[in-house]
């Protein structure tokens, strides 16, 4: 009975709710984080195509189908780059891009070039 008469009223339950209330208030402000969201970077134009980096810094560009193998040709092969293709029926157009356009690109990475394109046909003949 005694519980029940003070939780009634009175100014002693008003004082303690009020507190609770600022309690709860403080707890809210210290636990208010921002949004764990980052901002996305832009892809890269080459990001669509199959491409890695050789061993020497090179980006080696392929396309994923013969459309894209045709755009690579046509808008983005520039003097000093390197076009590698594969005598096979099916294989990628590969490309190399030579941001050192006064010098030739190393023997290593028109290999590295060649067998990523040789090695995507054969992988996608083995899908088929």
């Amino acid at each position: 009975m005694h519980l029940c008469a003070w939780a009634s009223g009175g100014a002693a339950w008003s004082q303690v709710m009020k507190a609770a209330e600022r309690k709860a208030q403080a707890e809210i402000k210290q636990t208010r984080t921002t949004p764990a969201l980052s901002k996305m970077r832009k892809p890269y134009w080459f990001e669509k195509f199959l491409w890695f980096i050789s061993s020497e810094n090179y980006v080696v560009i392929a396309g994923r189908d013969a459309q894209q193998n045709e755009l690579l040709v046509k808008r983005y092969l520039r003097p000093g780059d390197a076009y590698v293709h594969a005598d096979i029926h099916g294989a990628a157009t590969v490309i190399v891009k030579n941001p050192h356009k006064d010098q030739p690109i190393p023997p290593s990475t028109l290999q590295q070039a060649g067998c990523g394109g040789v090695l995507r046909q054969a992988a996608a003949g083995r899908q088929a």
